[in-house]
Order: structure tokens, then sequence, then C-alpha cells
């Protein structure tokens, strides 16, 4: 990562903070701005943290509730969910057995999380849906579908698990550490706070099929997909072959 890059766009997220004096015009003007920046320089907007005078992270969390338009989960919500708190360290509650989720996390990363999760579900159907016309399966429909979407997720992760790595590199070891766990620390006692009788876990997995040729083709495109894309509402799912 720039490191220029990576300090103005410090700059340009520290007038983004109503906790040092922020007007809400003026938030919204420079979230814009950095969203641009990360693009324009391929940047995870998520990975850059503003930091006080002394060098301590400033952690302020947000949560947003999102509509969920099916009255049913449906396969791919779950693993888009799976990348967001994996790339965007952010809690993310179901509400009752449909698509309504509350995502809680940092303030920036749950900004991105929100537009990013929109923007991935669609991007998971087009992309199965291209897959699925050229590439018959003997499995069922499910098993191929839940396959490639498993393997989505997998591409997605490793890219962002790489450039967080790249980030670590470029700064000093021991703040990045404390950035991230001072992250997960707001993070889980505002879950806590918010929502005092919500027991932590994952839900058990369930033994099932799996379709490998579906799992390696969808891990080849997850590796193609940047989230940035995600911030920029006009952007459309990738064409991947």
């Amino acid at each position: 990562m720039n490191n220029d890059i990576l300090a103005k766009l410090q700059k340009i997220l520290a007038k983004a903070d109503p906790a040092r004096g922020a007007t809400e015009a003026e938030a919204q003007s420079a979230m814009a701005m950095a969203q641009r920046l990360a693009i324009q320089h391929n940047i995870d907007l998520a990975s850059v943290t503003v930091t006080d005078a002394i060098g301590c992270p400033n952690i302020e969390t947000d949560r947003a509730e999102l509509d969920g338009e099916t009255a049913t989960r449906r396969l791919h919500h779950e693993s888009v969910a799976q990348v967001l708190i994996k790339c965007f360290d952010v809690a993310f509650l179901w509400r009752g057995t449909g698509s309504k989720c509350i995502i809680i996390g940092e303030k920036v990363d749950v900004f991105i999380a929100t537009y990013c999760w929109e923007w991935l579900n669609t991007t998971y159907l087009e992309l199965f849906r291209q897959y699925a016309k050229t590439h018959p399966s003997h499995y069922s429909e499910r098993i191929q579908r839940k396959s490639y979407y498993d393997g989505l997720t997998l591409g997605i992760v490793s890219v962002n698990q790489r450039q967080r790595a790249e980030a670590a590199a470029s700064a000093d070891g021991a703040s990045f550490a404390l950035v991230v766990a001072t992250k997960k620390a707001a993070v889980d006692a505002r879950v806590a706070e918010d929502f005092p009788n919500v027991k932590k876990g994952r839900e058990p997995r369930r033994r099932t099929e799996i379709d490998r040729s579906a799992l390696h083709n969808g891990h080849t495109a997850g590796k193609q997909i940047k989230l940035n894309n995600g911030l920029d509402c006009s952007t459309p799912a990738p064409a991947l072959a």
C-alpha cells in the first residue's frame, strides 16, 4: 500500500469523524472523497484506521439495520455474511429466519460493509447464473450452488487477507496488531451492550456433498473480485467466464 496515499486517506477519514467536530455535510463530503481515492488506488478502505495524536486507535462503533428482500434466508446470504465478517471485522446478527440483519462494527467498516452487502448479494447470484449456464453438474442444483458460493467466499477472503498482510508489512507491526485488537474489543463491547441476551457462537456446520468443480471455479472467480467496487452503486457484477 502506498504510504502517501494511506496518509492522505487517514487525514480525509479524520475529517469525516463527528467526534472530531465534523458536521454531517462535512462527513458525507469527506467520506465520498475517501471512497473515490480508495477505488482509484485499489485500496481496501476498511483497512485504513484513523489514529489520534499519540498513535492509539480511535474506535467509534456504529450499527446498520438492513431490511431483507426475502422472507427466507438463502444460500448466498450466509456466504456474503461470512465475507463481511472476515473482511470488515464486523459482527453480523440475523433477525429471524429471513434475510433481515444487523451489522455492528467500527464506523467506517459498517459504512462500507452496508454497501458491499447489497452489491455482493447481486454479484453472487449473477456469477453463479453465468457459471451454471456452461457447467452442467451431476450434483443437485443446491449442492452446486452452495459449493460455488463457498468457493467465491474463500477467494474473496484470501485476497483480503493478502491485502492485510501487505498493510501490516508497510506499517509498524505492533501498531497494526493494536488496531486490530482494539477494534475487536470495541465491536464485542457494542454487541454486548445492544444485544445482551444474544449468545455468540457459530451455527453447527451441516455435512453435505461438495461439487469440487463448482468450488474451484468459485474460488477462482472470487480472487478477481475487488470489494471496493461495492462502494460504487453503478458498478455491475463482474462478468467472469
